[in-house]
């Protein structure tokens, strides 16, 4: 754990101050060390991206019938998330419009109407207010409805926008991912598993890790000896290149023969655009037919695939939201800032929407590739954060294979600035 003994002393910068460290960091070089722990800096992060992006709440099987409810938590806010009577998903500030009390107080719930606890008022399933008590006689209700958060539903995962005004579009991105997500029939699917994995590390650091393969040939083994991409990003020896070469030019073609999709598409600037995504489809390893134990299958397969192409769909809408989907389970990849120095991160698996826990899949199997990564990511960042805040902490140089970590804090600078 860091204790405040532990971290390197400094004076908080001012707005200036933050200006002239964006201004003096080196291009091609990790963040200096304030960027890391200083809690002013990271109230910029919050201001200038966090309450802009688009972050990943659930999975819409969570909330699949009228007045089903979920309460998200992210910088400072809670919000709620509902199933209405006419099927759609509305998003609420968790906020009472009397005296600000918090409405729902659960995680997840049902309801016919969202009263507030506190006085009683309440409001229906689309947010306008039906009941405040002994209120004077001009009083307005129809000026106290719940203030709506922005929401978007894709291929069945549920994301929200915390702007007060207009948010990044999402359409360029939400197109993309229905072409690739909806083969894997992902808005049938439901939940397998979920886990958290709190890591006591700035969630840049966390970021920078998960961007980057250069560490997976000595910290990732499991991940290593089924991942081809690691012959890409973490050997990047002649040999190897010409391996991955071959292997994904015979995946292609394979997958082209089943008729299945292939490709990518994205956006990404290092500086322009709030809301940078990729997706795209690439071959797991030779022999493997999923992200698991040996590359065995460990769910039924999904939406329409009818066999194993070995192939995985990757995404990911920078910086909080990467998926995983193989032709049997999909995993949704979620990064939460809560301070400066702590990162919330959490998975969700999905499978088929009819699969039997214990009959057609093992919770166990189905998560074990990426648990078994993202336990050592968790450590791998918070040993990062131990060195970082050292009085000696002094950044180096990002390595050739360590391009897209290095376009992330190009991206991240721009933003701050």
């Amino acid at each position: 754990m860091l204790d405040a003994k532990h971290l390197h002393r400094f004076d908080s910068p001012t707005d200036k101050g933050i200006d002239a460290l964006i201004l003096r960091q080196r291009e091609g070089c990790p963040l200096d060390q304030p960027f890391h722990t200083d809690a002013s800096i990271f109230e910029r992060d919050v201001e200038r991206i966090g309450l802009r992006q688009w972050l990943f709440v659930d999975h819409a099987s969570r909330i699949s019938d009228p007045g089903d409810y979920l309460t998200f938590e992210a910088f400072g806010e809670s919000i709620i998330v509902l199933r209405t009577e006419r099927g759609e998903i509305n998003a609420f500030y968790n906020v009472c419009r009397h005296r600000g009390s918090r409405i729902c107080l659960e995680e997840q719930g049902r309801v016919s109407k969202l009263t507030c606890p506190y006085h009683a008022w309440s409001w229906n399933l689309e947010g306008e207010l039906t009941r405040a008590r002994l209120m004077a006689e001009d009083f307005d209700g129809t000026k106290h409805g719940l203030h709506r958060c922005h929401v978007e539903l894709v291929e069945g995962l549920v994301f929200v926008n915390l702007s007060e005004e207009a948010p990044p579009s999402f359409s360029a991105a939400g197109a993309a991912y229905r072409e690739f997500l909806h083969p894997h029939g992902l808005a049938d699917t439901k939940v397998a598993h979920v886990e958290d994995y709190p890591t006591q590390a700035n969630w840049k650091l966390v970021l920078e890790n998960f961007l980057e393969c250069y560490h997976c040939p000595g910290a990732h083994p499991e991940f290593t000896a089924g991942n081809s991409q690691v012959w890409l990003w973490g050997y990047a020896t002649e040999g190897k290149l010409r391996e991955f070469d071959e292997f994904q030019s015979d995946w292609m073609q394979r997958c082209e023969s089943l008729g299945h999709k292939s490709g990518s598409a994205s956006e990404r600037s290092r500086s322009n655009s709030i809301l940078n995504y990729g997706i795209g489809r690439q071959g797991i390893h030779p022999g493997y037919e999923t992200m698991s134990e040996g590359g065995r299958p460990v769910a039924p397969l999904m939406g329409e695939f009818t066999e194993y192409d070995g192939g995985e769909t990757v995404g990911m809408i920078s910086p909080f939201f990467a998926i995983s989907a193989c032709n049997d389970y999909a995993v949704a990849i979620r990064f939460l800032p809560r301070d400066a120095h702590n990162t919330d991160v959490r998975l969700t698996w999905l499978v088929r929407g009819d699969a039997v826990e214990g009959e057609d899949y093992d919770p166990e199997a189905v998560k074990w590739m990426w648990h078994v990564t993202l336990e050592q990511d968790t450590k791998l960042a918070e040993d990062n954060m131990r060195g970082v805040v050292s009085r000696r902490y002094e950044p180096g140089q990002y390595a050739t294979v360590e391009g897209d970590t290095d376009n992330f804090v190009r991206w991240y600078l721009a933003q701050i600035s």
